[in-house]
């Protein structure tokens, strides 16, 4: 077991701390942020959303951007090996999809981060929207799942 071992080793656990990270993020803030936002008048959200959103921004985004690095790092690693693999057609077609997937999603939390969050009539469509993103960062994770397995039936 060389450098590279670990260095592959390293960025697969990188990756899989960002997304746990990043989902726990999105789980936060639906369950916790936007309830507590929800009990204040509109100074109080802004102050609350002042102090929290920043910071909350900065896990966030350099969650996003771990995810993005290591796992094109981790694509690129793999696509040599996939030609050996016995399910090579699904392993392109999941790949492809979950790729898509996850532009939507960076898209998504990206705009939902930079929308104004101590707006009253955005209240209900930022709970919906957040419950979106984290069903679809489930099942991302979900196709992810699926690929680590595909490398078992080689």
């Amino acid at each position: 077991m060389g450098s590279l071992f670990w260095f592959n080793v390293f960025t697969r656990w990188l990756h899989l701390t960002s997304a746990v990270v990043g989902v726990g993020a999105l789980i936060f803030w639906r369950l916790v942020l936007i309830p507590a936002e929800q009990t204040r008048d509109a100074p109080g959200r802004q102050k609350l959303m002042g102090d929290i959103l920043p910071p909350f921004r900065r896990i966030v985004h350099s969650a996003l951007g771990l995810l993005l690095l290591t796992g094109g790092y981790n694509f690129w690693v793999a696509i040599p090996k996939v030609g050996a693999l016995t399910y090579r057609a699904l392993y392109h077609s999941i790949i492809g999809t979950k790729i898509v997937l996850v532009l939507v999603l960076f898209g998504m939390v990206t705009s939902e981060l930079s929308s104004s969050p101590a707006s009253g009539n955005m209240q209900e469509g930022r709970r919906r929207w957040v419950t979106l993103i984290i069903i679809l960062a489930l099942v991302i994770l979900f196709l992810s799942a699926i690929l680590r397995r595909l490398w078992d039936y080689q």
